[in-house]
């Protein structure tokens, strides 16, 4: 039995682990693509995270998470562009520390370690990535059992100031002007039909930005750049914008201390973001704007959607947003929706029949206007040829972790093995869209898993060539559907529908939920033996043109 159990957070804890610990005498627990692979090429014994981490365990860490996002009290009224942020930095605290409390909890009897260890690593100041909280987790938790491979941090951090933004551009001239989020999720799609009518889109952005992408933002998306910098010579003071958490996890695990030390270290983070939804808002109360367009509900890109702000705005979401199921299931959709597909919008754009249906389960608070697609991709003049099966899937780092309707970071792992398999043994080919949380670790996935294709080219295109869809959850669903491309829910866990049926049954039925692999060969080959499909049930046939045309341009102020 090893006697220790090493949890590693990055590829820097791996240096050190690799380093300063003898191996033969530990069970590794990785908590990204990152560090798996770094602990598979290293020949680590890894821990077995299905054995300990079962369904039961995304249910009623859903169940929690939902208990303490309702707890949290805020001191004032806040906008809810910055509110949603902070419930949602909270929750993703939250999450991995209950995912390191079950793991380690289920496991410690089986395996019998007697000492947990970790970097030692710790920062004073968070962002949602990047940001080394397992240390601050483990010792806080389990500190009398817990031992640091560096007794103090050997970097010196210094604490960021807090400043105002201001911003040099002005507006001038008669053109009618559109808000935009960013230039992200296909708004440029817009930006171009816009600017062919004569309507200039603005964007703001908090980044220095070189001669060269200025121009590419202007000319080739079409789109005007705000850009934000620091006023030195306006400091600023950090607000509370939290009263104390009081939180016990499943009555047992006291969170209060670490949760409240998370809040401390966000609070710059906070701040800053609070900053920079401040000068938007001040700019656009400066300046004449027509409408504004978010494809986000929350953060600085969120504010735009904001009531204090008196223009018109259309949430337009870049995620997939369904019904709920079951208890379980509107939790974590809800979640989802929270971020694009929720707030104070005035109008909301429904640009499916799935997420029209999501409305039985989710309520928005302003006016629905049945758009169809608007920024999903939507190819359909297939190229004559081999076609492929594309997957395309979501996967979170440890820092931003969701239950339930993610799959985790092995199980994604997992997914990849049984399409390697399919793909050597029947010759199919497979193309792995590659999440952008792992685009990093994309050169040695190709190593790995030697019979895939991995590319990082844009959803539409890997599409338009693709005889179907293989995902757990992701918005590339509704991508597909729009594409008039086949959707393999592939769930071997027995966990998460995403997206029921509406015609099981039927030959042209699009949507397939698949438990095991011998069922996902099948279905593939009735895939490709099936000539027509009929999508109908859950797409309009909007053109694209004509939608913009009677549903967003009569909305310009």
């Amino acid at each position: 039995m090893p006697s220790n159990l090493c949890i590693i957070e990055d590829k820097e804890d791996f240096k050190l682990f690799k380093k300063n610990i003898n191996p033969k005498d530990c069970i590794f627990v990785p908590l990204n693509i990152e560090t798996l692979i770094e602990c598979i090429k290293a020949k680590f014994n890894i821990i077995d995270f299905k054995k300990y981490l079962d369904n039961e365990f995304h249910q009623s860490a859903l169940l929690e998470s939902k208990r303490f996002t309702d707890s949290i009290k805020f001191n004032h009224k806040i906008e809810y562009s910055l509110k949603s942020e902070i419930i949602a930095l909270l929750r993703f605290r939250l999450h991995s520390s209950i995912f390191l409390i079950e793991l380690i909890e289920r496991s410690i009897k089986d395996l019998n370690f007697r000492t947990i260890v970790v970097s030692g690593i710790t920062k004073n100041t968070h962002s949602l990535h990047n940001s080394k909280i397992v240390t601050d987790i483990i010792i806080n938790l389990y500190g009398s059992i817990t031992n640091t491979l560096i007794i103090q941090n050997s970097k010196i951090e210094h604490s960021p100031k807090l400043f105002e933004y201001f911003t040099l551009t002005s507006l001038h001239g008669d053109k009618q002007k559109i808000l935009m989020s960013n230039g992200g999720y296909n708004f440029s799609k817009l930006s171009k039909l816009f600017k062919k009518k004569d309507i200039d889109c603005w964007i703001s952005l908090f980044t220095k930005m070189t001669l060269l992408k200025r121009l590419y933002y202007k000319y080739y998306l079409k789109l005007n750049l705000i850009i934000f910098q620091k006023n030195i010579d306006k400091p600023k003071e950090n607000k509370s914008f939290i009263q104390p958490i009081d939180f016990s996890y499943k009555n047992n695990f006291e969170l209060s201390n670490i949760l409240n030390l998370f809040v401390d270290k966000l609070e710059f983070y906070f701040n800053d973001i609070n900053e920079k939804i401040n000068s938007i808002k001040n700019f656009v109360n400066q300046n004449k704007f027509n409408l504004a367009l978010s494809n986000i509900a929350r953060g600085v890109d969120g504010s735009i959607l904001d009531k204090n702000l008196s223009l018109p705005s259309v949430c337009i979401s870049h995620g997939i947003v369904c019904k709920g199921f079951n208890k379980f299931d509107e939790i974590y959709k809800k979640i989802i929706a929270e971020a694009v597909f929720n707030g104070d919008s005035k109008y909301f754009s429904i640009q499916s029949k799935i997420m029209h249906d999501s409305l039985q389960s989710h309520k928005i608070s302003g006016k629905k206007v049945i758009t169809g697609n608007l920024i999903f991709a939507n190819k359909q003049n297939k190229k004559k040829g081999q076609t492929h099966l594309l997957f395309a899937s979501t996967v979170k780092d440890f820092s931003n972790l969701q239950f339930l309707g993610v799959e985790m970071f092995y199980e994604y792992w997992n997914s990849l093995n049984d399409l390697d398999y399919i793909a050597n043994k029947f010759k199919e080919k497979i193309v792995v869209k590659v999440h952008p949380s792992i685009v990093l670790s994309s050169d040695e996935l190709k190593k790995i898993f030697r019979n895939l294709i991995f590319s990082n080219s844009k959803i539409d295109n890997l599409l338009k060539n693709a005889s179907a869809l293989l995902s757990y959850s992701s918005s590339s669903i509704e991508d597909s559907l729009n594409s008039k491309v086949p959707v393999l829910l592939y769930d071997p866990y027995k966990r998460y529908e995403h997206l029921k049926a509406i015609r099981p049954s039927a030959k042209d039925e699009p949507i397939h939920y698949i438990e095991t692999r011998e069922k996902l060969i099948e279905t593939i080959k009735q895939i490709k033996n099936t000539k027509m499909f009929n999508f109908d049930n859950y797409i309009y046939h909007q053109n694209f043109y004509e939608s913009v045309n009677k549903n967003i341009i009569p909305l310009l102020d």
